[in-house]
């Protein structure tokens, strides 16, 4: 078992301007010998994403490239140490919140680049589609979200 510490986002100033630059990079803790060491980087570079494990893969979704919102997502084997494509969430978001339960992978919330979402989502890696969810009762962003029993809260 270890812990994984993907992506991100950090401030370029230069002359007195400012960029924000999307890391594509992985590390990874391995508690045992109480280590971090590199992984394989992301396919894409993005911050603001959901992550959540299924099995024996880790998925990021969604997210902020460099230049725009995403409904992407990648898949990391935690076997083979490596990253692949998984199926594209419904829309794009960022800001959003992700976790597993039972066996699938659920987003919910976020930002769409004009308001705060209420929309939620279900991607199941055996038949490797997302199925539109009901509404939350409430537009959330910069959120968590968690499993407990068998119900989600965000």
């Amino acid at each position: 078992d270890k812990l994984f510490a993907c992506g991100g986002s950090g401030s370029n100033s230069q002359h007195g301007g400012s960029t924000q630059t999307r890391f594509a990079i992985v590390e990874q803790y391995d508690p045992q010998a109480n280590r971090w060491s590199a992984a394989a980087s992301m396919r894409t570079p993005r911050s603001s994403f959901g992550a959540g494990a299924v099995g024996d893969a880790l998925f990021v979704c969604g997210g902020w490239s460099t230049t725009s919102k995403l409904s992407t997502v990648e898949r990391f084997d935690l076997r083979s140490g490596a990253w692949c494509s998984a199926a594209p969430m419904r829309r794009e978001r960022c800001a959003l919140a992700a976790c597993a339960l039972d066996g699938a992978l659920y987003a919910c919330g976020g930002f769409d680049g004009f308001r705060n979402l209420t929309t939620a989502e279900r991607f199941d890696p055996r038949e490797g589609r997302w199925t539109e969810l009901a509404p939350m009762g409430t537009r959330r962003f910069s959120h968590a979200l968690a499993a407990l029993g068998d119900c989600l809260y965000a």
